[in-house]
């Protein structure tokens, strides 16, 4: 029968079939691989094929062959493949050998969350596992070995254990439930008689059924006042409609009613402000109410002063800055008229006070995520300046600067923030134009460079190509002669006028063209020895040019052409202040700047 192309003994096994092929067992007493009895050979396939953790340990010593599935049950513990089992696990060899010996006996043993206090990954631990151990048997039956098939249970021991102090815990918790239950009952006459929130208690037709002291208190109404009367008769007229709705919600929804404000009469004819939460069982209408009107009141106040007379004063509406307020909710508490119009410029919409910026640009999400992304930070506490460009495309893009600053009320609370901000679009304009006239400006200063070198460059080629000429007629008139010794002398002195020509032309071309900065390692003498031809012939006779560089010089990384710009200009410069001539000096040092 021809050999499975799936034997994990010749092929497969995962991992561990890798490592039991790679393995040299010829040091162990199991010998070379190639001299495995046929039932090893055959245990092992199996084994490592399985993917049930298994581990073979066989011959008298026990030594150990296991699958990958085996490997986790391992933790950290020193490599077991080819260790005997009393090595591996030391810590449990008194527990495990007469289990051994029972296998290599020829009987089985199969425990069921066996625990074992085993050490594998540095440190003593409590583990549980079920496991059944085999014997194995060679074509004789002899047993050979043993076959150790195992499952870590200590997740489900643990779990189980867990549970069994949870049902105790609930037990206790229950019981303690119990008895906060009876101390609540009989704490809760207290609460309604000392609270001082409006309690109260509505039937399914909308009357009250009991109302604690608190309404006399706050309202004036004993709780025979309001015996069987219906709730809404002391509601303000402009606010029935809103507390009929959440009536409807609770009564006939079974709906909870949240922070529901409306006007309710006290016995004085005044009105206050009532904040209702109520809960719907049982056919009634558990209701808390509170009287917030010193709140709503204090807040009306701060919002007036805030908006009306300490951010819009008359200085803020004529100034041509853009400048802005919001409450920490994103609403405008001011805005002044030249901010106003700048919004519609570049959005299309005039915000008002009171308007909330969010459902101001809701139909342009992009935008608004823009802008709380700025003000977000201001409501978070920061004072910052920032430049950034905003607006619809559609209407206009406009650059500003913009500085946020913390609105605080009087005892320090925040509860907003302001932006003061300045459009900048023309001014970066003129920015870049300025820039783009400096740099033609610098590209002019070259070409007039350039300019006055033509007259020495025309020169200077001049005499190349008349020795160029000059060698090219002798050498025709000695090839006439039939001479031809000495040409190459002629044809050296023609090729290196050439070469001559080649070097001026590269350096007057690097010199002019426009390039982006393109910094490289170079040597900074050999490039001042390199332009000093051509800044001699630039500033004129009349300035005596001298060269001075330091030996030993750093290597510096530079862009050649703008260093040779660079270095040019500032000897034109220096020619210009020496109308009558002069003496100028070029040179080169290392130098360490301080802090640098």
């Amino acid at each position: 029968m021809s050999k499975s192309s799936f034997s994990g003994f010749d092929a497969g096994g995962g991992e561990m079939g890798a490592k039991v092929r790679a393995f040299d067992w010829a040091g162990t007493p199991l010998g070379p691989l190639a001299g495995w009895s046929a039932a090893l050979r055959v245990t092992v396939d199996q084994m490592l094929a399985s993917r049930f953790p298994a581990c073979l340990f066989w011959g008298p010593d026990l030594i150990a062959i296991y699958n990958d599935s085996y490997r986790p049950l391992l933790g950290a513990k020193p490599e077991a493949l080819g260790q005997p089992l009393r090595v591996t696990w030391r810590e449990v060899w008194d527990q495990l050998r007469p289990i051994a010996e029972k296998a290599l006996a020829g009987e089985s043993t199969f425990i069921e969350d066996y625990p074992l206090r085993i050490d594998r990954n540095g440190v003593p631990e409590d583990a549980w596992f079920t496991f059944n151990y085999g014997p194995v048997f060679d074509e004789t039956g002899a047993v050979v070995g043993m076959l150790d098939t195992v499952i870590e249970t200590t997740s489900k021991i643990v779990m189980e254990t867990q549970m069994r102090g949870s049902d105790a815990r609930l037990r206790a918790l229950n019981a303690e439930l119990e008895q906060r239950v009876i101390e609540r009952t009989l704490a809760r006459g207290r609460t309604w008689q000392v609270s001082h929130d409006l309690l109260s208690v509505i039937d399914a037709r909308g009357r009250f059924e009991a109302t604690n002291p608190a309404w006399e208190k706050t309202l004036g109404w004993t709780e025979a006042d309001l015996a069987d009367t219906p709730f809404n008769r002391l509601v303000h007229p402009d606010d029935l409609d809103a507390t009929l709705a959440a009536w409807a919600d609770a009564s006939e929804r079974g709906l909870p009613v949240m922070r529901l404000e409306n006007r309710y009469r006290a016995r004085s004819g005044e009105w206050r402000w009532l904040s209702w939460m109520a809960t719907p069982e049982d056919d009634k209408v558990y209701c808390v109410a509170r009287d917030v009107t010193d709140e709503r009141e204090h807040a009306e106040a701060l919002a007036s002063r805030t908006a009306e007379r300490d951010v819009l004063a008359s200085i803020v509406e004529t100034t041509d800055a853009f400048i802005q307020v919001l409450d920490i909710d994103y609403r405008f508490l001011a805005i002044n008229k030249a901010n106003a119009r700048e919004y519609e410029r570049i959005f299309g919409k005039r915000p008002a006070v009171g308007d909330s910026l969010v459902d101001l640009l809701a139909d342009l999400p992009e935008h608004r995520e823009a802008a709380l992304a700025v003000w977000r930070r201001a409501m978070a506490g920061e004072s910052f300046t920032v430049q950034g460009e905003l607006g619809d495309p559609a209407l206009a893009r406009r650059h500003y600067d913009m500085k946020f600053e913390v609105l605080r009320a009087p005892d320090g609370r925040q509860i907003g923030a302001f932006q003061t901000s300045t459009d900048i679009t023309e001014r970066l304009r003129e920015q870049r134009a300025l820039a783009d006239m400096q740099e033609a400006l610098r590209q002019s200063q070259k070409m007039e460079a350039v300019g006055q070198l033509t007259g020495g460059i025309a020169h200077d080629f001049n005499n190349l190509l008349a020795g160029i000429s000059g060698s090219l007629q002798v050498m025709q008139m000695r090839l006439k002669l039939g001479k031809l010794e000495g040409l190459e002398r002629y044809l050296e002195m023609g090729e290196s006028s050439v070469r001559r020509a080649a070097a001026l032309t590269q350096r007057l071309l690097a010199f002019s063209r426009r390039q982006t900065l393109d910094p490289k390692p170079a040597d900074a003498n050999r490039l001042v020895e390199g332009m000093a031809e051509l800044i001699a012939r630039t500033v004129g006779p009349a300035v005596q040019l001298v060269v001075d560089a330091a030996p030993g010089l750093w290597t510096t990384r530079i862009d050649h052409s703008q260093l040779e710009n660079a270095l040019l200009n500032l000897c034109i410069n220096a020619r210009d202040a020496m109308p009558s001539g002069g003496r100028l000096t070029l040179s080169t040092r290392n130098e360490s700047l301080e802090g640098a």
